[in-house]
């Protein structure tokens, strides 16, 4: 017995055991026992297939290879190989895991299966190629498309982060109003243009001892003036650093936005394509797809 693959249960799909002194292959979930007559190569093709829909490609692969290698010509070893390359059971299951978002965008070679097959199955060889193609073409569209809007997010959370930013920057007063620091700037600005204007008089009417006997109000007077308006001045340049990138972020933003719409409009044209390529395959070998 040819011990290269890992026999299916045709019942259960389990794996099957070999026990080699009774000649036979034992299920160990469903218990049944199978001659190794069964799996000669009349039943080599029917086990692949049960392989392939249960997902295990490499045995099922091998089952195929091991056919071609008797019968370089064999349609249904040819193409259940295509499939099991492609890791996929049948080809209408693309559609399926594009939808999902799983389908592999790993290049494969082709042109041995256009080559080797009969001449009337090489149009379905061909049509499944453009499938596969396509189809990865497809995904990898999918990947970038994903990555744009990845990029996108980005930029907005960004963008988003640089106006919360700035609101941190105003003011809030007993009733819980926010307002802008210039505004805090324009009151303390008319603060110092009274201070100046006290200062002026207060010299004009005593001179310079007018001055010394008022100086340590003045001083408090002016620090109560400079104090909020050097506070506002950093928060109004804090606010503007901020949100002057934003209109940048913006058109970044904006690119991007466009360039995914044209990647989504060409992963539309690639799906049309492959439907209308699945429709031909079927017509070509409607009993395999």
């Amino acid at each position: 017995m040819n011990t290269l693959f890992q026999y299916l249960c045709p019942s259960c799909g389990s794996h099957l055991a070999t026990n080699d002194e009774r000649k036979v292959m034992v299920c160990k979930s469903c218990g049944n026992i199978y001659d190794y007559d069964y799996f000669r190569e009349d039943k080599l093709l029917d086990m692949a297939d049960l392989s392939r829909k249960h997902g295990e490609y490499e045995s099922a692969a091998e089952m195929y290879s091991f056919m071609l290698d008797k019968e370089p010509h064999n349609f249904r070893a040819l193409n259940g190989l295509m499939l099991c390359e492609n890791k996929i059971n049948a080809l209408s299951d693309i559609t399926t895991l594009l939808n999902k978002g799983t389908f592999s965008t790993e290049e494969k070679d082709f042109e041995r299966f256009k080559t080797n097959c009969q001449e009337d199955k090489k149009a379905y060889f061909e049509t499944a190629e453009d499938i596969i193609v396509n189809a990865r073409k497809h995904a990898d569209l999918s990947n970038k498309i994903a990555s744009k809007s990845a990029e996108a997010r980005k930029l907005q959370t960004k963008i988003q982060g640089n106006k919360d930013a700035s609101e941190r920057q105003y003011l809030r007063n007993k009733s819980g109003y926010y307002y802008h620091p210039k505004y805090l700037f324009y009151i303390t600005l008319v603060g110092l243009v009274l201070f100046i204007a006290y200062f002026i008089t207060v010299f004009a009417k005593a001179g310079g001892e007018g001055i010394a006997s008022s100086i340590g109000f003045m001083i408090l007077f002016l620090l109560l003036i400079l104090v909020p308006m050097g506070y506002s001045i950093g928060a109004m340049k804090s606010i503007k650093d901020l949100l002057s990138v934003n209109p940048a972020l913006n058109e970044e933003v904006d690119k991007i936005l466009e360039e995914k719409k044209v990647m989504e409009a060409e992963r539309d044209k690639i799906y049309d394509k492959i439907k209308y390529a699945m429709q031909d395959a079927r017509k070509l070998t409607p009993e395999d797809n």
